[in-house]
């Protein structure tokens, strides 16, 4: 069991030497409400030390030996979240809200399963549930407007958005020179400072706002992650580029990035107004792009199959490496890994002759733009590479699970974000191996790599426009 790795990790108050004692007690107690109770701790330390695999192995017998025991119940649901077994998950949730319906967390709790499984009416009505000043009640705002976003009701989503900083420790508030501009003060011959809050991907998302700030008559200064920031630099988006950690220059104002729908929108302008291309790729020679250069007379197309393994859904966005590699018995087409973080597995290309490992002479996000603006087309999962693909205006098919983040909508093929990607989501109940083999499909036919935001049926030729991509597979 996962005791072991806690007590070998040693947690903050000494958690570890807990898990010991416990399982000692375990050890020692017969089959009844006593060993169910510390079966339940010994979860609940797995759940901290964050081994939702060991939690709920701990939880599930805890509940067999004691089923009336509402709170293993609803740990045990906290587990399978985790794990991103969202039916469980709700199914146990609301076992132990059954079991004590004033648990504390519980509609919390229930309402992110119920948002998790798509079913976005019942998690609002959960999410009302939790009062000002209850546990969770700002995140339960913040996911209120994720919901409103996905289902694209700006107005309302951007302003509950600005609770993404409550009771989120990832989130904590800045403290900046300047004050906080949300919209209110007009920026004319003033400095404001915009920021990256949150990841790659939000980053390149909503930098696409910061000429509409210049717009204004503010001079712009931008801050942002340093892998960022010699792209955004090259791309003149603002006055300066600061990499996150150097010195930040004065400045009158400053906003997070991802308020700028809600400051600009106050100002009367349209975040969706900032349509791509706003990014480019520098010109130049490297030995990535002597490697995608090599292949001519058939589609260049770059993969990437798993993101950032610190996300909080990244076992639902991230596709195992055996399972991607499927996707290469598709006909006509050679194919370019831009899997850099976390690097691809090293069987992973053994006995592909139509593959191309570049992680090892990609070394920041400029160079992959370089790569990009080369290739005809770009499939990856939910991470930073779609955003950028997007925001260069190249094409890019987005693999997605069923229910996918708010910023890709609730269905269709097409973003309002991004017109360039094209969205293929799982079906309900599909898995990755039922989309990849649809993605085959399509590259088997050899359509539609010129434009990828075409919304009608893939296998209607009326929908599937000629380009210079599908005139290299029919020579």
């Amino acid at each position: 069991m996962e005791w072991e790795r806690i007590r070998e990790e040693g947690l903050e108050s000494g958690q570890g030497q807990v898990a010991a004692e416990l399982l000692r007690i375990y050890e020692a107690t017969g089959q009844g409400p006593e060993r169910a109770s510390v079966l339940l701790q010994l979860g609940r330390l797995c759940l901290a030390a964050g081994l939702p695999e060991g939690a709920e192995e701990f939880l599930s017998e805890s509940c067999e030996l004691e089923a009336g025991l509402a709170t293993a119940w609803f740990e045990r649901g906290r587990a399978c979240q985790l794990l991103c077994r969202d039916e469980e998950a709700a199914d146990y949730l609301r076992r132990g809200l059954d079991l004590e319906p004033a648990l504390p967390e519980g509609n919390f709790r229930l309402g992110q399963a119920m948002q998790a499984l798509g079913r976005h009416s019942e998690a609002l009505q959960l999410y009302q549930k939790v009062g000002y000043g209850e546990a969770h009640a700002g995140k339960a705002r913040h996911n209120e407007a994720l919901i409103a976003l996905q289902r694209g009701d700006f107005a309302r989503g951007w302003e509950a958005y600005e609770h993404r900083w409550d009771e989120n420790p990832r989130m904590a508030r800045r403290s900046f020179a300047g004050r906080l501009w949300l919209g209110w003060e007009r920026l004319e011959g003033r400095t404001i400072l915009l920021h990256a809050e949150q990841g790659l991907g939000d980053t390149l998302q909503f930098v696409r706002h910061a000429r509409q700030v210049a717009g204004l008559g503010a001079r712009v200064l931008l801050e942002v992650q340093a892998p960022l920031a010699g792209l955004l630099a090259a791309n003149g988006l603002a006055e300066q580029v600061i990499a996150r950690g150097e010195p930040l220059p004065p400045h009158d104002f400053h906003c997070p990035l991802c308020s700028l729908p809600l400051a600009l929108g106050r100002r009367g302008v349209s975040a969706l107004a900032a349509q791509p291309p706003y990014l480019r790729a520098a010109h130049g020679d490297s030995p990535a792009l002597e490697r995608v250069r090599v292949v001519s007379g058939r589609p260049r197309i770059g993969v990437s199959w798993r993101g950032n393994p610190l996300h909080g859904r990244d076992r639902q966005r991230s596709i195992p490496g055996g399972q991607f590699r499927d996707l290469f018995a598709a006909q006509g087409g050679h194919f370019f890994g831009l899997q850099l973080s976390p690097p691809m597995e090293p069987a992973f290309a053994e006995g592909l002759t139509n593959f191309t490992d570049l992680s090892d002479c990609i070394g920041s996000f400029a160079d992959t733009a370089a790569v990009v603006a080369e290739l005809d087309l770009v499939i990856c999962v939910d991470t930073a590479l779609a955003h950028l693909a997007g925001a260069m205006g190249r094409p890019a098919w987005l693999l997605l699970p069923a229910v996918a983040d708010w910023r890709w909508g609730l269905e269709g093929e097409g973003s309002c974000w991004y017109p360039s990607l094209r969205l293929l989501r799982q079906a309900r109940g599909g898995g990755w191996g039922e989309l990849l083999g649809r993605v085959i499909f399509l590259l088997d036919l050899g359509r539609g790599f010129g434009n990828c935001a075409f919304h009608g049926r893939p296998e209607d030729p009326r929908n599937l426009p000629e380009s210079a991509a599908e005139a290299r597979l029919h020579h």
